[in-house]
C-alpha cells in the first residue's frame, strides 16, 4: 500500500503547493512526502508534513520509486514548452502512465487528488498464504513492516484502503468483531466519518 507522495513546483507554484497541503491536514498526516530539495525546504517550514528530499530525475530520484511506492505524484509548474518537454518531466510521467499512478500538473487535478486519498477509509490486509508457515512468516514481515514505516512487498499479502468493505463467504462463516460473534451473509463494513468521540483528560489533571 503506498504511503508516499511525490510533489515537486517550481518557484511560480511552490506558495500554492504548500497551501494546499495546510489545507488537507489529514492527508499530511495519514502520507509521507518525497520532493525536491526547494520544494521539501519549503513544505518542512511551513507545513506539517514528514518530507524527504530527492532528486527529480530518473538517476536515483523519484522516477524509479513510482512503481508500486507512490500513491500521486503532483508536479506543479508552468505551461511553457521547455516545461513540458522537459526529460525528467517527461521520464517520471511516463512512469506515472506506466504504472497507474495519479499525476497532477496543475492546482484542479492536485486538489482532486488530494481530496481523494483524504477520505476516511477502512485499512484492509489480506493474506493468501497456503500454509501455516507461509502466514507466521507473512506475518513476521508485516510487524517488522510496521516497525521500520515501510510497505511489506510481498506477493502472498495485499494491503488496500476502501470507504466501504462488502465481505461474502461461501459457505456462511461466523465472524468475530470486537469480541462479538456475528453471522451475517454479506456483512459490510463502512468508515463513518466523526462518528466515533472520545474524551481525553485535559494534560496535568
Amino acid at each position: 500500500m503506498p504511503i508516499l507522495i511525490a510533489t515537486t513546483a517550481d518557484d511560480a507554484h511552490k506558495g500554492a503547493l504548500v497551501k494546499l497541503l495546510q489545507d488537507y491536514p489529514t492527508v499530511a498526516d495519514r502520507y509521507q512526502f518525497l520532493a525536491t530539495r526547494q520544494t521539501g525546504e519549503q513544505l518542512q517550514w511551513n507545513c506539517e508534513v514528514t518530507v524527504t528530499s530527492v532528486h527529480a530525475n530518473a538517476e536515483g530520484g523519484m522516477v524509479e520509486l513510482v512503481a508500486g511506492k507512490i500513491a500521486a505524484v503532483i508536479d506543479l509548474f508552468e505551461p511553457t514548452i521547455e516545461a513540458i518537454a522537459n526529460p525528467d518531466r517527461q521520464a517520471l510521467w511516463r512512469m506515472c502512465v506506466l504504472h497507474n499512478v495519479p499525476y497532477a500538473s496543475n492546482l484542479a487535478t492536485a486538489t482532486a487528488i488530494l481530496q481523494s486519498l483524504g477520505r476516511s477509509r477502512i485499512a484492509q490486509t489480506i493474506g493468501t498464504s497456503k500454509t501455516r508457515l507461509e502466514g507466521m512468516n507473512a506475518l513476521a514481515s508485516l510487524f517488522a513492516a510496521a516497525i521500520v514505516n515501510s510497505p511489506s512487498n510481498r506477493e502472498d499479502v495485499v494491503c488496500l484502503r476502501t470507504p466501504c468493505l462488502t465481505l461474502t463467504t461461501e459457505p456462511s462463516q461466523r465472524l468475530t468483531i470486537d469480541g462479538e460473534m456475528h453471522q451475517a451473509n454479506p456483512i459490510v463494513f463502512e468508515c463513518l466519518p466523526a462518528s466515533l468521540r472520545v474524551l481525553v483528560p485535559l494534560r496535568g489533571e
